[in-house]
């Protein structure tokens, strides 16, 4: 895990919600125990986060402070039982230890002593002089075979800057940062050398290493070189007399424009002079009133393009817009005083008139352009109408043989049932056994050949005919008045198809032929119950079918 940037600005981790300038979104020490542990749900604290028997990292903390508070270092099993708070730290100062002496083993054990600085040994008087000024490339450094710790140009520059860093207050990680780029600069280094900042910028930048502490180092010793290209001394120059506060973010801005950002391209050297030329006064006037940008207030950023128009006013704006934006992004800005605030238009070129002629000939192509365009369209049209009425019309046909197949099948299926012998391969339906009945064709299914659906006669039992005709007879016998086949249908528990309905129908036009019922109006089916034979000779409702209320 990189160390932190020196100019990443704090947050909190996602984890354990420690506040410092953490390497990303957890803490070192979060991120080596999610590396270690699954993740699960917190038997204290309920949250789904990486856990050591049962428990997160933070109520560890928690209960081994409470355990310390108590005299407690063995057993931490009745504090986690008891954890109801947890108690936030900064970032790498989880540790907290109590006054007096330390508990535990650490207690028995001796303190460990900081190893003794290296004395500074001074540079050998004898130098070698330099044949050829060439170029140094450090970024072809390979530790284990190229460092050397003893030379005592390495060794003074390793003394000064622990001083240094005692004096500034630098973390474990910024020294060793800081020795890491020292030994590359200076292990091959002799007498007479200079350590070039555009040499030792690309080296240092690979391995994410600070090239601007390093710098204040070498610079510290006489040995630095500060051969940065012109756009830096510009830059220098451009923000002459700048408050500090309002030049370190500007300066901070042109960069990431230069160089580029985690979710910015670089720009242009030209947008760069053009942005600092716009706002260079404007930021030198603020530096009159105020030491940062945080302090500018909207109806300043009002005022400045109040007094100016034109393309003027455009670039202005858009730097100012650039510079804000950035200081939000970045945590330096709370809040942008140039939102909403218009930038204005560029300033419009001088218009050439143009020939009659240009005019015509410009006018005649773009005419000859759209009727070339509205005659493919048209075509285009024509064709899918064809297409479309080719596919209409083949659909209803396949539409229409399906419809006669289904009615087919299941007029042969009905054959086959009641003759009492299995359909045929599709038939789609078992057999359907014959019913005991009361009645001179008890128990004799039609065979084929004869008549499906006799003629009715005065005496004849609805037994004689098919379960699926006997149904019909029976729920009409019942309905209050005459229905029609969508809704015979629908109370014999028939899905709503097309050609369920219409094979329905066929069985109605059969019956009336028959006698069993009659039609009373066009479509309208019912059986008059004055007839006798014809009302329900059983109490059970017909199968697959509903009561009658619900056809009605």
């Amino acid at each position: 895990m990189t160390p932190p940037r020196a100019d990443k600005p704090p947050s909190s981790c996602k984890t354990c919600f420690s506040w410092g300038q953490l390497p990303g979104y957890s803490c070192r020490a979060c991120f080596t125990f999610a590396s270690l542990h699954e993740v699960g749900q917190c038997s204290a604290c309920r949250r789904s986060v990486p856990t050591k028997k049962s428990y997160c990292r933070l109520c560890w903390l928690q209960a081994s402070l409470e355990a310390k508070t108590n005299g407690d270092t063995v057993v931490l099993a009745p504090y986690l039982a008891q954890l109801r708070h947890q108690q936030l730290f900064l970032a790498r100062m989880h540790r907290i230890r109590q006054p007096g002496p330390l508990l535990g083993k650490a207690g028995r054990r001796p303190p460990r002593q900081p190893p003794a600085p290296e004395p500074a040994r001074s540079p050998s008087p004898w130098m070698q002089i330099s044949l050829l000024d060439t170029n140094r490339d450090y970024r072809r450094f390979d530790r284990r075979r190229d460092q050397d710790l003893g030379n005592p140009w390495l060794v003074q520059a390793r003394h000064s800057a622990r001083e240094l860093g005692e004096a500034r207050g630098w973390t474990h990680w910024t020294a060793r940062e800081v020795d890491r780029a020292l030994v590359i600069a200076l292990s091959g280094f002799t007498a007479g050398d200079t350590v070039r900042y555009c040499e030792l910028l690309p080296a240092l930048r690979e391995r994410g290493l600070s090239t601007r502490r390093t710098a204040e180092v070498l610079n510290r010793l006489g040995l630095f070189q500060d051969d940065r290209p012109t756009v830096a001394r510009w830059l220098d120059r451009k923000l002459e007399g700048v408050a500090p506060g309002i030049r370190h973010d500007a300066e901070n801005w042109a960069h990431t424009l230069l160089e580029g950002g985690p979710r910015s391209r670089p720009r242009g050297q030209n947008t760069v002079w053009h942005y600092l030329s716009s706002v260079g006064p404007v930021l030198l006037e603020w530096s009159n009133h105020h030491g940062h940008l945080r302090e500018v207030t909207r109806e300043e950023v009002r005022a400045v393009a109040d007094s100016l128009q034109g393309n003027e006013l455009h670039y202005t704006l858009s730097a100012l817009r650039s510079l804000f934006r950035h200081c939000h992004t970045t945590g330096t800005l709370f809040r942008d005083p140039t939102v909403r605030i218009r930038r204005g238009r560029r300033g419009q070129g001088v218009i050439h008139p143009l020939a009659a002629e240009e005019i015509h000939r410009a006018v005649a192509s773009w005419l000859e352009e759209i009727e070339w365009r509205e005659r493919t369209a048209r075509e285009r049209i024509t064709e899918i109408e064809a297409e479309l009425a080719a596919l209409h019309d083949e659909l209803a046909g396949h539409q229409g043989r399906l419809s006669r197949l289904e009615i087919t099948r299941e007029t042969m299926t009905e054959i086959f049932s009641a003759a009492g012998e299995p359909p045929g391969p599709g038939a789609g339906g078992a057999p359907v056994p014959a019913e005991d009945a009361d009645g001179p064709d008890a128990g004799l299914g039609p065979p084929v050949g004869v008549l499906l659906v006799p003629p009715w006669t005065e005496g004849r039992a609805l037994s004689g005919l098919p379960q699926s005709y006997r149904d019909i007879v029976e729920l009409l016998t019942d309905a209050v008045r005459p229905m029609r086949a969508k809704h015979i249908a629908a109370a014999l528990g028939l899905p709503p198809d097309a050609s369920k309905v219409e094979g329905l129908r066929s069985k109605l036009k059969r019956l009336t032929e028959r006698g069993w019922i009659t039609e009373d109006g066009p479509g309208l089916f019912a059986c008059d119950r004055s007839w006798p034979g014809r009302g329900r000779t059983s109490a059970h409702t017909p199968t697959g079918a509903v009561p009658p209320s619900a056809g009605r």
